[in-house]
Formats: C-alpha cells, structure tokens, sequence
C-alpha cells in the first residue's frame, strides 16, 4: 500500500517538474543552455540565432569554459544573471612595476561602444601595500583614489587581520558609467621609507565576492598576491532601438507579464546609442523577459 502511494505522489509531481523546467528555461528556444557549470540566458547565446546580436555572443571552448569578446579582449564569465542585469567575468589584477613575476601593464577591457559598463553597485577598488596610493583612472582622468598606510606594529601583523580599513589596505565605491579602467601607483611620502620596495597592487572586484572573503579567511585581501585574476560585476542592458524594433515586430509581445526601464547615461556623446533599456519581469511573475512569453505565472503545488 505504501510503494503505490509513493509512486501516485511521483506520478502526480512528474508533470509538475516538466512544467517548472519549461518556466526555468532562460535561453532561447532550441539553444544550448550551458557552458560548463555557467548557464548562458538569452540575449546572451552560443550558436548562431541563439544570441541577440554579436556583442552577447558566448564562446565555449574545448574545456567547456565561457568567454565574452569585448573589443578583441577575452573575458571569462564566470555567471549571468538576467534579474539583476549582471554578468561576473574575470578580471586582471594591477601591479606595480617591482613585483616579481607579474605583468604591471596588463590587458583591460575598454567596454566602449559595447551594452556593458562597470557596475557601480556591484564593485569595489581594492588598493593593498604599505603606503600606497592608487588612483582609478579612465581615459588619464582621475575618478578616485585610495590610500593604504603602513601598519606600525609589525609588518607581520598586517596579515593577521581580515579587514581593509586603510591599513595595509584600503577600498572604495567606485563611480558610475565607468566604461574603462586603469591604475597609477604612487608612493605616500614617509620618513623611514616604509613601503618603498614593496610590491604593490591594486584591483577592482565583486563587492560580494571580496565581502565574503574577508570574513571568511585572515589571508585576504593579501593572498589575492598569487592570484592573477579576481571576479568583477558587470552591468548589461539592451540597445533601444533593438528592443523597440523586437516589439514592432512581434518578437516580444507589449504585455503586462513584464517591463521595462529606459537609462540615459551621462557619458554616452549625443551621435552615440542615446539610450539603453533593462527589463525584468512584473510581480507574481518570473522567467526571461526578453524572451517572447518568458515571464511566467509562479507555479503553486495548490493549482487545478
């Protein structure tokens, strides 16, 4: 009696794991839907008729690791949200010219021209080493510094502390519509010339990621020395003649199971796309908004 109530409750949930499968599916119909671990929600695709257009275009290696293309630079992604708007990919670290080993100068992604900006929200600029001073910069204009001092008990006891307080190490917000990124070191004037031969460096980084981290081990932020890549967020949003040409069109119905948001951002030149859009579906609501009939009905174990 028991093994046939057990297999009436497996045959009455059967439907219902097809029926949640189908509501979780993010990537266009017909399309892969993994890259390894990372799952790769339209607009964003692999194969052709997959993706909204090439800047959203996923490359799946041998390996099965994902990459997105930036302006001839390759970024691994390591997760794509549609709800938030984000995709978290690797970014190199910025070292100063004496560490050992590691490459000072290295290859930024200049998102200029791209649906992709540097998340505000979702990022900080990490600066470590004793009296440092590293200022972010974009275009040779400074938009923002942080300074790190020396910690004056020991030099060991810097890594016995998880914190980044401006001691040894030092973080801020950084701003917003920043398309490119690049860092200065500069050496804080000190008596005893503390510092002055120390390998310096200094990082953007998922603010999450990093916030973890810190609570979590008494080596970061430190240990990120041997690390030549951390996580960092990225913003996306879609371009809007494209989204109201996919309206006009039919690709995506005007209908009250979404919306959508319309941005401006103060650095895009006036000859340049004036504007972009972000969608998310409406409340009691969920799936793909950008997706013809992504955004679904919440599915009740109570429905008839």
């Amino acid at each position: 009696m028991a093994v046939q109530f057990v297999f009436l409750i497996i045959l009455l949930l059967a439907p219902l794991d097809a029926l949640l499968a189908a509501a979780q599916s993010m990537a266009k119909p017909n399309c892969q839907a993994q890259c390894g671990n990372v799952d790769i929600p339209y607009p964003f695709g692999m194969e052709a008729g997959c993706y909204l257009n090439e800047r959203f275009r996923i490359h799946c290696d041998a390996k099965n690791t994902p990459s997105l293309s930036i302006n001839a630079i390759n970024l691994d992604v390591l997760r794509i949200s549609v709800d938030e708007g984000t995709i978290q990919v690797n970014f190199p670290i910025f070292y100063s010219r004496n560490c050992r080993g590691k490459e000072s100068n290295p290859m930024i992604a200049n998102l200029e021209g791209s649906p992709f900006v540097y998340s505000e929200k979702g990022n900080r600029f990490v600066v470590v080493g004793c009296n440092n001073i590293a200022l972010l910069t974009q275009n040779d204009s400074i938009y923002g510094g942080c300074m790190s001092i020396c910690d004056d008990k020991s030099s060991s006891s810097a890594l016995n502390h998880a914190s980044c307080n401006g001691i040894n190490c030092c973080q801020m917000k950084i701003p917003s519509h920043l398309k490119s990124v690049n860092a200065v070191f500069k050496d804080l004037d000190d008596v005893r010339g503390r510092g002055r031969d120390q390998c310096k460096h200094a990082y953007l980084v998922d603010k999450k990621w990093f916030s973890d981290r810190l609570n979590s081990s008494l080596e970061i932020p430190y240990s990120v020395t041997v690390m030549d890549y951390v996580p960092v967020v990225l913003d996306w949003m879609i371009d809007y003649w494209i989204f109201d040409s996919l309206q006009r069109n039919g690709s995506l119905p005007n209908n009250e199971t979404y919306y959508c948001r319309t941005y401006k951002s103060e650095n895009i030149p006036s000859n340049d796309q004036k504007s972009m859009i972000k969608c998310s579906c409406s409340g009691g609501y969920h799936g793909n908004p950008y997706l013809p009939a992504g955004c679904s009905g919440k599915l009740s174990l109570h429905q008839t």
